[in-house]
């Protein structure tokens, strides 16, 4: 949830895509329409990259935010930590449409915390 490391983050992502695509011989424009796509992933910008965001919150929500809450306590996080780590990636979605599905699996996790 440190905004610096979520830069930083973001910034790696977009330079190792942007080295494998140019060894995958990969056109430049592409290779840049990808690296400014995935260069504001975790927050959105633009349009194009609040979709792709919202895919991450969604892919999060999903995949890891239930089992984060059932383990939470084994990562030495407090149940307020968990909670605002949930409530950080929820409000990072941009869609009303995402934020309708992620909020099956967020309350879900919610529920995992009061357990």
């Amino acid at each position: 949830m440190d905004s610096e490391k979520l830069r930083k983050h973001q910034d790696l992502c977009a330079s190792i895509m942007e080295e494998f695509l140019k060894n995958e011989g990969a056109e430049d424009q592409f290779i840049q329409r990808v690296k400014h796509l995935i260069s504001n992933h975790e927050y959105g910008g633009d349009k194009d990259q609040n979709i792709l965001s919202d895919a991450d919150r969604l892919t999060y929500f999903e995949n890891v935010a239930v089992r984060h809450a059932k383990t939470y306590k084994d990562k030495g996080k407090t149940k307020e930590e968990m909670k605002s780590k949930l409530d950080f990636e929820f409000n990072k979605i941009h869609s009303t449409k995402a934020k309708e599905t992620a909020s099956i699996w967020y309350r879900e996790a919610l529920r995992e915390l009061d357990n």
